[in-house]
């Protein structure tokens, strides 16, 4: 028995697309690149090797007046060329780049294009940019009930658009000073490896 079914007035459409997103790419002070999805912004900072840093955090201005300009900064989107640049700065919404400018460049005179990058600023360089892993801390760490009051250093570098470099030195006064290993770091949380030596011995 064959069975035929009709489905009248059936709309589909992909969940996806009805997700605001945007994104700011470049080198900037204290970050990579700035995603912005719904209430949510992060931003990031590339460490090579596909690997990178993050930080979320929940963004409480109403992010609608980003959603009403995104579709008139895409419609913006004027000629493409390029040129020798050793910077590079992008603005995507909805997944479609509507201003570049460095080696690859977009054009885009439009008043909604300078009105959703101007947003995006405000978020991404003002309300995100407390990248929280950057800067130096005390560390209190008790062996055998002795406290130790040892020191974390952690810089972001001055890099090239395409190769970020976070450095962290770790020191204990008196003591000794180790360079961090597989740093990592997610949203407030990080872990790293120090390797140090001290008469004949090597520790890691």
């Amino acid at each position: 028995m064959n069975f035929k079914l009709f489905i009248l007035g059936l709309s589909i459409t992909n969940a996806q697309a009805s997700v605001f997103t945007a994104q700011k790419l470049g080198d900037f002070a204290k970050f990579h690149q700035c995603f912005l999805s719904q209430e949510v912004g992060r931003i990031e900072i590339s460490m090579g090797n596909n690997s990178t840093i993050s930080q979320s955090t929940q963004i409480k201005e109403s992010m609608q007046a980003l959603i009403d300009l995104a579709h008139p900064a895409i419609a913006g989107t004027g000629r493409q060329f390029y040129r020798w640049s050793a910077t590079q700065v992008e603005y995507s919404t909805q997944g479609k780049t509507f201003y570049a400018e460095g080696f690859r460049n977009i054009v885009n005179q439009s008043e909604a294009s300078d009105r959703l990058r101007l947003l995006m600023d405000e978020l991404c360089d003002e309300k995100l940019n407390d990248f929280k892993i950057l800067g130096e801390f005390e560390l209190a760490l008790d062996i055998g009930g002795r406290v130790f009051l040892d020191k974390l250093t952690i810089k972001r570098l001055k890099e090239s658009f395409s190769n970020a470099r976070i450095i962290g030195q770790y020191s204990v006064p008196g003591s000794f000073e180790a360079t961090l290993q597989n740093l990592n770091y997610n949203d407030g949380e990080f872990s790293f490896v120090i390797r140090v030596q001290e008469g004949d011995e090597d520790y890691l």
